[in-house]
């Protein structure tokens, strides 16, 4: 056992190594075939920048170039934090490249743009430029043999976890034989025999006299421990029946006794501690009962609402004691009426009291029911009071602010700032989808930003952008995402919060037009 133990240890753990080893190398090929495209893909898009016929054609070319530049940044970030030890050193190298790459293009874009297509080429057509590439792909090259040198070394480990799961599974198979014959034969000749007979006692112990004790001829322990039980199971007959004999009465008038006591705990009980004031008046409108809650509610001393006061007299005694406000010999009628009714009384002392009054129906009567609604009422005027305060401020705001269903991406609020900046009425957008409104290369970009927010359950933000609106031309914006979660934990809207950086970006661009 001790060495099985050792080789299951053993095992376990070289699996667990062998996982954790091949799901890193299975993470840093992905990681590094997405840096490839990507890296293939801006160069792309800078030949097509160079071979753009003038600097307003290069704009689509630029706008790619920073678009694959920042997601080659993304997935560096993403990779960094799962770069295993020993490979710390190749990429720290390949990050260096990847940055002074990401700087480089990003420069040539902006050459591109503001100075035109051969700018951007004779930018470009440097022999530094192209010692960076190089080293880059020798960086890609380098990390890419580390990644093949260490599958060849998992290939070993595998083999050999392997071999020690076939050496387990013979020793595992020769112990489990062992312990069936072990099994088998002390079932025959000891467990089987008592689990017979505790059987028998347990049938026994229920009543079932009638059942037989087996084994009870055997000359051995097993034989003694069968006399004993039949021993027990006369003694027991024996008992039942005396005790059957001297209890039936007792046990008949005590259970009749103990019904009557438990209702009526039952009734003082729920009297007591119901939450709300309670009445119950015979058929005369006479007091039957009146809860403790009534009396702290409208906080009546003792001796005031005693069983026989009619209801009219009781409300008298509160409207002297400051607890009414009306004509009792009105709300008395309005109280028993034939159907039920429910009404809100205000006390002096400002108080809301709801009453639901409802005719008995196993006898003439009526149950009367009073709730101090007071605070809930207070805070439902807080509570529209804030909505409203809330829907003026975000109306009014100066940032763009609108709210997506999470579900299925549709607008369904937008205050005043963000039907200024689309250019589109309220109608034309509530209950759409971006690729419904927006440009169709807009619409995915911000269906794809507002789809992350809800898969990702984090905020995010997105720096000055151009977007092409609906009606009110190309703008630039800076936008912030927020999800919004519900009692499920998951988010039920996305909140966006647009700024529009439209005139700012200008002004920028015209003082730095201005210093060049």
């Amino acid at each position: 056992m001790a060495l099985l133990t050792v080789i299951a240890v053993t095992a376990l753990g070289q699996q667990a190594h062998l996982q954790a080893t091949t799901r890193d190398y299975e993470l840093g090929a992905v990681y590094l075939e997405r840096i490839n495209a990507l890296v293939y893909a801006t160069v792309m898009e800078s030949r097509g920048a160079y071979m753009s016929p003038d600097a307003a054609a290069t704009k689509p070319y630029a706008e790619n170039i920073e678009r694959y530049t920042d997601e080659i940044g993304e997935v560096m970030a993403d990779w960094r934090p799962r770069v295993r030890p020993d490979d710390a050193r190749e990429f720290a190298g390949l990050s260096d490249r990847i940055d002074k790459f990401r700087k480089f293009r990003r420069e040539l874009a902006a050459t591109a743009v503001a100075q035109g297509p051969v700018a951007a080429r004779a930018l470009g057509d440097d022999q530094a430029v192209r010692t960076i590439r190089r080293a880059l792909n020798q960086d890609l090259g380098a990390l890419a043999r580390v990644y093949s040198r260490r599958a060849d070394a998992l290939d070993d480990l595998k083999s050999a976890v392997m071999a020690v799961s076939w050496v387990l599974m013979l020793i595992a198979a020769a112990t489990l034989m062992l312990v069936v014959g072990g099994t088998l034969l002390v079932r025959r000749s000891i467990s089987r025999p008592l689990a017979e007979i505790t059987d028998a006692i347990r049938e026994v112990s229920e009543g079932r006299y009638a059942t037989p004790i087996p084994h009870a001829g055997r000359c051995d322990e097993i034989g003694a421990l069968a006399a004993a039980v039949a021993v027990f199971k006369h003694t027991m007959l024996r008992n039942e029946l005396l005790d059957a004999m001297s209890a039936n009465a007792e046990i008949e008038r005590q259970g009749m006794q103990d019904e009557i006591s438990r209702g009526r705990h039952q009734l003082d009980t729920t009297l007591t501690h119901v939450p709300t004031g309670m009445l119950m008046l015979d058929g005369a409108m006479n007091l039957v009962l009146c809860n403790t809650r009534y009396r702290e509610m409208y906080r009546l001393p003792e001796g005031v609402a005693e069983p026989g006061m009619r209801l009219d007299g009781l409300m008298r005694k509160q409207a002297k004691l400051g607890a009414f406000a009306g004509d009792p010999a009105t709300f008395a009628r309005w109280a028993t009426g034939r159907e039920p009714t429910t009404g809100d009384l205000q006390l002096p002392d400002g108080r809301v009291i709801r009453i639901s009054n409802r005719p008995l129906l196993t006898s003439p009567g009526w149950i009367s029911v009073h709730e101090d609604i007071t605070a809930r009422l207070r805070t439902e005027r807080e509570l529209a009071f804030t909505e409203k305060l809330i829907g003026i401020v975000i109306e009014n705001v100066s940032e763009a602010i609108v709210v997506i269903d999470a579900h299925e991406l549709r607008y369904t609020l937008l205050n005043r700032a963000a039907h200024r900046l689309f250019g589109v009425s309220r109608p034309g957008i509530i209950g759409r989808t971006a690729r419904e409104v927006f440009p169709d290369h807009v619409g995915r970009m911000l269906e794809e930003n507002d789809r992350e927010v809800v898969v990702s359950r984090r905020a995010t933000a997105h720096d000055d952008h151009p977007i092409d609106t609906p009606g009110n031309g190309r703008r630039v914006v800076s936008v912030r995402r927020f999800p919004v979660v519900g009692k499920t934990g998951r988010p039920t809207f996305v909140l966006n919060v647009f700024e529009d950086r439209t005139e700012e970006t200008l002004r920028s661009a015209h003082f730095r037009l201005a210093a060049e």
